[in-house]
């Protein structure tokens, strides 16, 4: 088994780690309005872009997963090792 990774694994993780930091970091500035009535501008921007990250850490993670279904060594039978004996490494 090779110890590099390959570049579009990089970039599927670099972008689930990129977005799920923009989500957690978006949410820091987010603020519950008291009524629905009352909610500005700015914080309405801030849950659109809340949920817009949300979606495409959901986008990154399919794709992983198709990645892992595509590849031809095995990534999703090393990820779930079901049916057959694990080997202590």
């Amino acid at each position: 088994m090779s110890n590099t990774w390959s570049l579009p694994t990089k970039l599927i993780h670099f972008g689930v780690a990129i977005s799920i930091g923009l989500q957690l970091l978006i949410s820091l500035v987010m603020e519950f309005p008291d009524t629905p009535q009352k909610i500005q501008t700015t914080d309405a921007a801030f849950f659109e872009l809340h949920e817009m990250m949300s979606i495409i850490a959901v986008v990154f993670v399919l794709v992983h997963w198709f990645w892992l279904f595509k590849a031809s060594d095995n990534g999703f039978s090393e990820l779930f090792p079901l049916g057959r004996p694990v080997a202590i490494r």
